[in-house]
């Protein structure tokens, strides 16, 4: 969830069942760190998360998953994958890697603002992370654009 929808942890652990609107396709946080309340749209498999969640009668969506928990799982997650001494793989990643893959995606600027709850174009450019590699689709269209009539 928090890979897909750029959510602070912080911020899915206050989700209650009002905050999960039309079908499981859309969450609202409130209160959240810049005092505002927003609505961010779901991939399916969160979706099928959080509907799976809501037949399991939990109280709240994420319920049982406290903040030590999370650390916990996600310090398994990062030693099965060859992370456990990386200094940047914390949880807080997971904001960059939903801000760089909208990048990726050629997602507009005020979309990106958006979905992930931002103020300001600043605050989008701080958490997307293109790098060369994800220029090749620009390369190729320029490659047209110059090819020989």
């Amino acid at each position: 969830m928090a890979i897909d929808t750029g959510c602070r942890t912080w911020e899915l652990q206050k989700l209650e069942w009002r905050d999960v609107m039309e079908n499981c396709s859309h969450i609202m946080l409130r209160d959240k760190k810049n005092g505002q309340t927003g609505r961010v749209p779901l991939l399916k498999r969160s979706a099928d998360i959080m509907r799976e969640r809501k037949e399991r009668g939990l109280h709240m969506p994420f319920e049982g998953l406290s903040g030590t928990k999370f650390i916990n799982n996600w310090k398994k997650m990062r030693t099965a994958l060859g992370y456990k001494y990386n200094p940047e793989c914390i949880l807080h990643v997971m904001r960059h890697t939903f801000a760089t893959r909208l990048a990726m995606h050629n997602t507009p600027e005020l979309k990106m603002m958006l979905c992930r709850g931002n103020l300001t174009p600043s605050r989008v450019k701080r958490y997307a992370h293109l790098n060369v590699n994800h220029l090749e689709d620009v390369m190729i269209s320029l490659e047209g654009f110059l090819a020989p009539a």
